[in-house]
């Protein structure tokens, strides 16, 4: 299991394919299926840097009270690419993973080929603050078997949900047996909606991917037209469907317009 070493802890860390490499940056939460479809379509012509954020998956933090800001965790980033002696990447990122690589991007332009936010947020609105209170309070009151059911409600579109609906079940049977961690997603859901970008997001200099869906109730379309207008190098799809899971719902459209984004400014 490879890791890096970092001043809170380790970092676990995989790469996957040859070529110019990309850092992916995620959420926590996955479905049934996760991004391996993405993954794997992307390593064939990149090669993709996955790794999980210190205090999650099989990254270990020194303390089990490490919870940094969005902005703070850009050590962990620094602390990778420098281990892999990368000195420019490319930049994936979905949901809370944009508020990162927004950060990123913003204060080491040198260090960025390009930016692609899927499923992206700049600050709280009402819309997001009111689901993530609602999610915050839905963790500390559920049992952790409606809780994954009510979580997957929100990020999840009702058709994926239908398709799939053995193995969302499965999921939530297996929470009983990993329950959740209520506090800690306090924390991480508080760290969204202390996040706000929009201070910081002219500093944005690399072309930068925006895609989003309009059945996306978490983090609406709306956040990726303010985008477009705050990030100067900017190419916008609002897709039609796929909620806000799209590399796992979408992942073979989200597959090819981010292929065709990275190889259009790779020759360039």
């Amino acid at each position: 299991m490879p890791v890096v070493r970092h001043p809170d802890g380790e970092i676990y860390y995989e790469l996957l394919g040859t070529g110019v490499p990309i850092l992916f940056l995620l959420p926590q939460s996955v479905g049934p299926n996760g991004t391996k479809v993405l993954v794997n379509s992307l390593s064939k012509k990149f090669s993709v840097i996955l790794f999980d954020q210190l205090g999650t998956g099989h990254s270990v933090a020194n303390s089990g009270e490490y919870c940094p800001s969005i902005s703070d965790r850009m050590t962990e980033i620094s602390c990778l690419l420098d281990h892999l002696d990368i000195e420019a990447s490319h930049l994936f990122c979905h949901s809370t993973g944009c508020g990162l690589g927004i950060s990123w991007a913003s204060s080491q332009p040198p260090r960025v080929k390009t930016l692609t936010l899927v499923n992206p947020w700049s600050y709280a609105d009402e819309q997001l603050t009111t689901l993530q209170r609602l999610r915050i309070d839905a963790a500390k009151q559920l049992s952790p078997y409606s809780y994954t059911h009510f979580n997957s409600t929100i990020l999840f579109p009702a058709n994926y949900k239908a398709e799939y609906t053995e193995a969302f079940e499965a999921k939530a049977i297996a929470a009983k047996r990993f329950p959740h961690n209520a506090l800690q997603i306090e924390r991480r859901l508080k760290s969204i909606l202390n996040f706000d970008a929009r201070t910081f997001t002219h500093k944005v200099t690399s072309p930068c991917l925006l895609i989003t869906s309009k059945d996306d109730i978490l983090m609406p379309p709306w956040h990726a037209d303010n985008l477009t207008k705050e990030i100067k190098n900017t190419t916008k799809y609002c897709l039609n469907f796929g909620g806000h899971m799209l590399p796992e719902t979408r992942s073979k459209k989200i597959s090819q317009l981010t292929r065709n984004f990275l190889l259009e400014h790779s020759q360039g």
